[in-house]
């Protein structure tokens, strides 16, 4: 690297001698400050502004590897406008799979809540052996008898609910989804995954299994909480204050006040509390579901042998074949934590340690 040498004063003054150094250090020193030597100047802070960029002037190529950091970027400078087509490709989108299994043999089959809410793509299927499964979005009978299985509970909200049947086998199913906010955290650290699993309570059989890094009540239920934009690397939602009363519309007198309210907004923190607003609606995966003699359980989220079923699952492997074939030990005594409502939260191990 060039060296920056200063000139002094008396080198520059009226009646001084042309030297040597002076014209070396007249000749190196803007080497030395493109090479950012020690004691050499440097722009000043947002000198540099887009003005002065021509346009196309900095291709990709010139930019080196981890150049621009998320700190570099303001918030909301990079806008819909400044992408170009097909420039977020399908590594780029933050999605989550999600795993689900059953092995009820009872039409209608088992209703889950699927994770991906309106964010989830249509969901894969298989089979532990080649026997009849089935897979459908409501409760009707589907020819296995005479009675009519309407969802149980259904909340008077949106929710992605499936009915998975099996027999004599194991059916399970998977959901690509795009997440929207993690981490979650129900008040005792953050949660890698949720693993709930709905039991007989005579004789603790798995009659079903969800695995995934969101929970229902995440992106299913009358709360959006994907984020509109960030500020300060946090991310933010834009609330428009909706009259929930729309019967309000037919009356001309209220129809204006009730246009108005739709109208205006506001900017929201995205913050635990935010994520887990509809926790109380849709408690669990397994609410379409009649309960009686049946337990809904969540494996401690924290647990040495949950962080193992985490690498499993993002590696793909089927989490809810571990559950099914036994190879994971359940306690029957809950934890003392914070647990969605109807919901027993307890320890989970290894059968063979």
């Amino acid at each position: 690297m060039t060296a920056y040498v200063t000139i002094p004063n008396s080198d520059v003054d009226p009646e001084s001698p042309l030297i040597t150094s002076l014209f070396v250090a007249l000749r190196d020193n803007p080497t030395a400050i493109t090479e950012k030597a020690i004691g050499a100047p440097v722009l000043a802070t947002d000198y540099v502004v887009a003005g002065m960029i021509a346009a196309l002037a900095v291709e990709e190529g010139d930019i080196a590897l981890e150049a621009v950091i998320t700190a570099s970027i303001n918030d909301l400078a990079v806008t819909e406008a400044k992408l170009a087509a097909s420039s977020v490709s399908q590594s780029k989108i933050k999605s989550a799979n999600g795993e689900f299994s059953t092995t009820s043999q009872t039409p209608p089959g088992l209703a889950i809540n699927l994770p991906g809410g309106q964010y989830g793509f249509m969901p894969e299927l298989k089979n532990s052996n080649s026997i009849q499964y089935g897979l459908w979005t409501d409760g009707a009978d589907r020819g296995y008898g005479a009675t009519s299985h309407p969802m149980e509970g259904l909340n008077t909200t949106y929710i992605s609910t499936i009915y998975l049947l099996a027999s004599a086998s194991t059916a399970s199913l998977r959901q690509t989804y795009i997440s929207s906010s993690p981490p979650y955290n129900l008040g005792y650290g953050d949660i890698p995954i949720f693993i709930f699993l709905i039991l007989d309570k005579t004789t603790s059989e798995i009659i079903g299994t969800y695995t995934a890094p969101d929970a229902p009540w995440h992106n299913n239920g009358p709360t959006d909480i994907s984020p509109d934009l960030f500020k300060n690397g946090k991310p933010y939602k834009i609330i428009r204050n909706n009259n929930d009363d729309i019967k309000n519309i037919d009356n001309p007198s209220k129809r204006k006040d009730l246009l108005g309210n739709i109208k205006k907004k506001k900017v929201v923190l995205i913050d635990q509390k935010y994520k887990n607003r509809d926790i109380d609606i849709i408690p669990h995966p397994f609410t379409g579901n009649d309960l009686l003699n049946r337990k809904i359980v969540l494996l401690d989220p924290l647990s040495a042998t949950v962080k193992d079923l985490v690498q499993l699952h993002n590696d793909q492997a089927s989490v809810g074949e571990i559950l099914h074939n036994g190879y994971i030990k359940i306690n029957k005594t809950g934890l003392d934590v914070k647990s969605p409502k109807g919901v027993l939260t307890v320890k989970a191990s290894w059968k063979k340690t």
